[in-house]
């Protein structure tokens, strides 16, 4: 018995001991890596004294050895950029901008930067070179029906076409030209579905539901009603969009329905399998897009909510093909009638800057225009 309490003892002792030498080891370590938070306070406080020589070397220590975390590294190159500019070293100091750019391509003037300091961020061209991103939603089909073709006289059938829910999600890739405009480009994967309902022979009523899978390629114009890369402005940021798509169906299906009314208590349904409808279309179509909608500052990207309205200039029926499938014609006594499909789509996805800041280049002045100038004061 006394072995053991013994030997508890002096595990509990070595323990402690063990412990009690990591916290110690904690604490120093702690101490050390706030040794640079440290330091670059002091390196404020040296700038603010007028020492600018120990302010340059107290900071550009703690950036060689990698010291500092990210928010402290903004400070510092601000900080650094702003004291060689008081010492006329135009060099270093552009190269302390461009630093700080390169981590905070979004940074935010303040209201205590010098001058000299705005003019010369002024000089960077701070809008990214890409934007990417992607979105998913909604899409409700707009059918404008054209000629009509029928088994049975056409004008008495009560011919109706209603657009069905269907969704997309697409990819966006986007060139800022301007502050405010953009060129955009967004590929597309939809699915898209409308169904026809008409009565043939006043006996026999059918029903038709087609699902067409498309991709698609819009090429846009976006202005945006503010300026976005000015950083200081928060909140919502509206835009509208102009441009056209190509539309190129993968496939397309259809599912038909005929119930024919047999007596007054009784009626038969008629149906089979999908029926392949691809050969029957156009595939390649062209329409219109129109749209807006509002971003909202997420991170370094944009949360965006979108409403865009697709206007179809091409009929999708094959007319050559009309007539393809005559088992189906016979079966169900269907005929496609002319139509063009727009589409009401609603969207919500995500945009992500890439930036690249760089210097832009200072107009050289003609020196025979200088001399003329010259001498003629």
């Amino acid at each position: 018995m006394k072995i053991n309490t013994l030997t508890a003892i002096s595990f509990f002792a070595f323990f402690l001991l063990f412990a009690s030498g990591n916290i110690v080891f904690a604490q120093e370590k702690q101490e050390g890596e706030s040794d640079c938070s440290v330091k670059l306070q002091e390196g404020e406080t040296a700038y603010e004294d007028g020492s600018l020589s120990s302010s340059i070397l107290l900071l550009e220590e703690c950036l060689k050895s990698g010291g500092f975390n990210t928010e402290e590294k903004v400070r510092a190159y601000r900080l650094l950029t702003i004291i060689y500019l008081y010492k006329n070293q135009d060099g270093k100091a552009s190269e302390y901008m461009h630093s700080l750019l390169k981590l905070n391509p979004e940074y935010r003037l303040r209201p205590n930067d010098p001058s000299e300091f705005v003019d010369l961020y002024k000089q960077y061209r701070i809008r990214p070179y890409l934007i990417v991103g992607g979105a998913g939603g909604a899409n409700m089909p707009i059918l404008a029906i054209g000629t009509l073709y029928s088994t049975d006289n056409a004008a008495n059938q009560g011919i109706v076409y209603r657009g069905l829910l269907g969704f997309q999600i697409n990819f966006n890739i986007s060139r800022p030209i301007t502050n405010k405009i953009e060129i955009m480009l967004n590929p597309t994967f939809s699915v898209m579905r409308y169904r026809f309902e008409g009565t043939y022979f006043d006996y026999s009523t059918l029903l038709f539901t087609e699902t067409q899978t498309r991709i698609e390629a819009p090429i846009l114009f976006r202005y945006n009603l503010k300026d976005k890369y000015n950083f200081n402005i928060g909140g919502l940021k509206p835009y509208l969009i102009l441009g056209a798509t190509p539309n190129y169906i993968l496939g397309a299906l259809g599912n038909a329905q005929r119930v024919d009314i047999v007596s007054e208590d009784q009626s038969r349904s008629v149906e089979g399998k999908s029926i392949k409808m691809t050969d029957l279309r156009n595939q390649l179509t062209f329409s219109a897009v129109a749209g807006g909608g509002i971003e909202y500052k997420l991170g370094l990207g944009h949360l965006f909510g979108q409403i865009q309205y697709q206007h179809a200039f091409m009929n999708l029926v094959s007319s050559n093909n009309r007539y393809l499938l005559q088992n189906e014609i016979a079966k169900y006594g269907y005929l496609d009638n002319d139509y063009k499909m727009g589409a009401l789509t609603f969207s919500v996805g995500y945009n992500y800057p890439l930036y690249n800041p760089k210097k832009r280049k200072s107009k050289i002045k003609n020196v025979s225009e200088e001399i003329k100038i010259e001498s003629n004061n």
